[in-house]
């Protein structure tokens, strides 16, 4: 779980919160382990984990206070890319 303001489809992004914000004694959660069905292996077309495991990633309700995130927005970001030959940056 992440913060609102997390791009949830840019993994740097994710990661960078699970690097920074997660504890793992305190925001590791493991769920409970269930028994894998043993079916016919022809009839099961997938067969799920035996438990799960969630990370707690928010900044929002940590007993430390962080100041927001500096984003720079992708409008800016595609003019600086248009533009990248003439800065000289190719």
């Amino acid at each position: 779980m992440v913060d609102e303001d997390c791009d949830v489809r840019d993994w740097n992004d994710v990661m960078w919160r699970v690097c920074s914000a997660a504890v793992p004694e305190r925001d590791v959660i493991e769920g409970p382990h269930r028994v894998r069905s043993r079916g016919r292996r022809a009839e099961i077309d997938f067969e799920p984990p035996a438990s799960g495991m969630g990370i707690d990633a928010t900044m929002r309700f940590k007993e430390m206070s962080f100041p927001p995130i500096n984003r720079v927005s992708n409008g800016l970001m595609d003019r600086v890319a248009a533009r990248w030959k003439e800065y000289g940056l190719d």
